[in-house]
């Protein structure tokens, strides 16, 4: 028995100095925090060359400022790392993958222009209906009388409703003004590169 105390004693004995020296050992640093998302945040591409700034931060979206033209991609797509906030892919990708949505969406905006469609204001409520189209000029029925409106001036809003560039009141307004209607410029639909 005094053999089994001496090592249980010897094993105790050997365990308190190295819990002791672990306490006077200086802690391993924790690792930097890595970036997240922030509005005006420097976005990098894959290549490390700066993409463009975030413009603003939806659940959606995160819409990055690049050269001046607003793309959306999905908020998983920026990712923090040691070099700051960065995307799988080159900047080039992104504005190739860009302009070929925005050039789909444009023609597919171009295909509703069709007589007897419903179009809507910015606001959502409706206009009127179009009566004709030719030569980049849609001629649009409305209760005020027909307005010629350019066909860049159409787009679609977030429910897929086919609008202008203006509310129903502006365009009255307008058309009492001179008897034709110039809409607003519309901005391009935001892009999600896929």
């Amino acid at each position: 028995m005094t053999i089994r105390n001496l090592l249980i004693a010897g094993a105790c004995v050997s365990l308190l100095p190295v819990a002791a020296s672990a306490q006077t050992r200086t802690p391993m640093p924790a690792p930097a925090a890595l970036p997240t998302p922030t509005v005006g945040a420097t976005v990098l591409d894959s290549a490390g060359t700066p993409i463009g700034t975030i413009a603003s931060i939806t659940p959606q979206a995160i819409v990055l400022d690049v050269d001046g033209t607003k793309i959306a991609v999905p908020p998983t797509s920026v990712g923090g790392t040691d070099k700051g906030l960065e995307m799988a892919m080159t900047k080039q990708a992104l504005v190739d993958a860009q302009a070929q949505q925005a050039a789909a969406a444009k023609a597919a905006v171009m295909a509703r222009l069709t007589p007897g469609t419903p179009v809507a204001g910015l606001n959502g409520a409706p206009i009127g209906t179009i009566k004709a189209t030719g030569d980049d000029m849609v001629t649009l029925t409305t209760s005020k009388g027909e307005a010629k409106l350019p066909a860049t001036g159409f787009t679609t809003n977030a429910t897929g409703q086919l609008i202008i560039g203006m509310t129903a009141e502006q365009l009255d307004a307008a058309m009492a003004g001179n008897g034709s209607a110039e809409p607003a410029a519309t901005a391009e639909p935001e892009a999600t590169p896929q």
